[in-house]
């Protein structure tokens, strides 16, 4: 039996670890990274990255390299109006990725699995096998069946 080019390659996999930010100041403080603003009720809003960026802030230099802020100072007072009605920042650093794996790969997979009201992917990506460590975002608990849909409400995250 002939073997499929799928069944050599080696499945495509990335390690994703992640803080939910409560603050402006907590979003200055990651940097390269893949971040997902979400609603009080654990719904996807937007899917971002912050690669090579600081997630929020004001330029700086880290390890003798310069990074510029994604989400400038002039959004902070929007970020924190977010934040008081109890939406949510999850910043994910990508510790581990297949060779063959971008972090906009995993990006793009992100959204096809969580797709949001103005974000969505028709093709399906090929397939990458993530694993999320930290604090993951309320959609992503739910989908690995780690929390319950609780009528839609947080449930202490």
């Amino acid at each position: 039996m002939a073997r499929t080019a799928d069944a050599e390659r080696p499945k495509s996999s990335a390690k994703i670890y992640w803080v939910r930010c409560r603050s402006y100041q907590e979003m200055a403080e990651q940097y390269n990274v893949l971040y997902l603003h979400e609603s009080e009720r654990g719904e996807p809003l937007f899917w971002g990255r912050a690669i090579p960026a600081l997630l929020a802030g004001a330029k700086r230099e880290i390890n003798g390299v310069y990074y510029h802020p994604h989400i400038g100072s002039v959004a902070q007072s929007f970020v924190e109006e977010c934040m008081r009605f109890d939406q949510s920042v999850y910043a994910g650093k990508i510790l581990e990725r297949s060779e063959d794996v971008s972090p906009l790969n995993v990006l793009h997979q992100l959204i096809y699995d969580h797709q949001t009201r103005h974000q969505s992917r028709k093709r399906k990506p090929r397939p990458i096998d993530i694993e999320h460590v930290g604090t993951p975002p309320v959609c992503i608990r739910i989908q690995q069946g780690q929390e319950a849909a609780h009528g839609g409400q947080r449930q202490g995250v």
